[in-house]
């Protein structure tokens, strides 16, 4: 059996941050004890962040030279060649990283990594089935679980258990170069999906049941106008109010056929699955902590019913990236001031408010921190207007602020192109308290608007 000081279960993005944050800053008798059942980095380093950083950027990289070299065949062939390259490239830097975050953990000595699956039989003990086939008991002061939610939720599509399909796992990784591919449903990350395999060459078909109007919700106009522009230029084709009913194998590619017995065909089929949280992970409802498919029950700051508990990260009820950081964030300066002192008295730091954030990012970025105008409009009544700086650095980027003509808070703001990594960090912090469309207009405006 083996005790700790502090438990952390899931050994991804949010897991491996709290442990860089914290362990360093206990004793020696404070252990520190990571429990994963599988690669370390989970998926935002394994399946989904790093590789779509990589992906994104060589196909990128790609899409120009093709645009140039498509009508010279040598080159050409050269360039389909090198494609196959970049799977290579996606898997070694995967490895890389791995190694590279495995020996930055390695020296912290008050650490220990088991890897297996935990199961909770009091609110102080915790029993892993360890991947070698063997048991081990962990007791535990504090405990931290941060598994993410890995239950796959069933589109309910017919003859889909019957093909083979990419979804956000397995997609970025680029386990093949499809000739055409389908995608069901315009989301911003499946917009993101298109733009990327366009760039490589292939030719993409978005089919949405919506009306064109529908398709990104909560967007501002101006933003969809300006992605229906840039983004949807090559060679992606949108079928607006086309529901998908079923799919079946037809030799080397995919049928799709739409409810009103329409017929499309693509060599590849992706869909972006909604993920679950399994409610009899882990064995929770024994301690009283209440879970569904929507995750862990936590009040506002990340705790559960068990009071030296705590669920942060994707396996929450919570789920704006946003007010995920601050949860994580908070709990990190709760415990070094009181947990990390045996002693649990004093306020928990103050978490920011839920902020609508919608972000697209690929050859045409854009970025949306609080409600649409028409969205700000329905809320706050007639009063709500716009601003919108037009850049004289970046061509084609510009800002668009939304506010309240009489009271000048901010409800809103729009950013595209170039200006996006100048703008969105301190945008995020900005609507961390109450935005005046004054200081927000002054402060664009500082970076040479004209």
């Amino acid at each position: 059996m083996i005790n700790c000081h502090l438990l952390i279960i899931g050994g991804g993005q949010t897991g491996i941050h709290i442990i860089q944050q914290l362990s360093l800053k206990l004793g020696e008798n404070q252990k520190v004890v990571l429990i994963d059942n599988g690669d370390l980095g989970g998926s935002f380093l394994n399946n989904y962040e790093t590789p779509r950083g990589i992906l994104s950027k060589e196909a990128s990289e790609y899409g120009s030279s093709l645009r140039i070299f498509k009508d010279y065949s040598e080159t050409y062939t050269v360039l389909k060649r090198y494609r196959k390259t970049i799977q290579q490239k996606i898997h070694s830097t995967i490895q890389k990283k791995q190694h590279i975050l495995g020996k930055k953990l390695s020296h912290i000595s008050n650490l220990t990594i088991i890897h297996g699956t935990p199961s909770f039989s009091t609110k102080n003990l915790v029993e892993i089935a360890k991947n070698d086939g063997s048991k081990e008991l962990i007791g535990f002061e504090y405990c931290v679980i941060c598994t993410g939610k890995s239950s796959l939720i069933d589109p309910e599509i017919e003859g889909l258990s019957n093909i083979s399909f990419l979804y956000q796992n397995s997609v970025f990784l680029l386990p093949r170069i499809p000739t055409s591919l389908a995608i069901l449903r315009v989301t911003r990350e499946n917009l993101e999906v298109a733009q990327i395999y366009a760039n490589l060459g292939v030719k993409v078909d978005i089919y949405e049941p919506q009306t064109q109007d529908d398709i990104i919700k909560g967007l501002d106009k101006l933003g969809f106008e300006y992605l229906n522009k840039n983004f949807f230029s090559q060679q992606i084709q949108l079928h607006f109010q086309t529901t998908i009913a079923r799919v079946s194998n037809l030799g080397n590619q995919i049928n799709i056929i739409d409810t009103a017995n329409r017929n499309y065909k693509a060599s590849d089929l992706y869909l972006h699955i909604e993920k679950g949280f399994s409610p009899d992970s882990m064995s929770l409802n024994l301690l009283g902590i209440n879970t569904s498919f929507k995750g862990i029950e936590t009040d506002e700051w990340g705790r559960t019913k068990a009071r030296n508990i705590w669920a942060l990260g994707d396996c929450i009820e919570i789920s704006n990236p946003l007010n995920k950081f601050n949860l994580i964030d908070g709990f990190i300066q709760y415990y070094e001031q009181y947990i990390r002192t045996n002693s649990l008295k004093g306020s928990y730091p103050k978490i920011s408010s839920n902020i609508p954030i919608i972000k697209v990012k690929a050859n045409y970025p854009l970025f949306q921190i609080g409600v649409s105008q028409l969205e700000a409009t329905k809320i706050y009544g007639p009063t709500i207007t716009s601003y919108t700086l037009s850049s004289s650095q970046f061509a084609n980027s510009f800002a668009k602020i939304i506010y309240d003509s009489g009271s000048k808070n901010v409800y809103g703001v729009l950013v595209t192109g170039q200006l996006v990594p100048y703008l969105e960090e301190y945008l995020t912090m900005e609507f961390s308290h109450r935005v005046v469309f004054s200081d927000i207009k002054h402060n664009i405006e500082a970076l040479d608007f004209e």
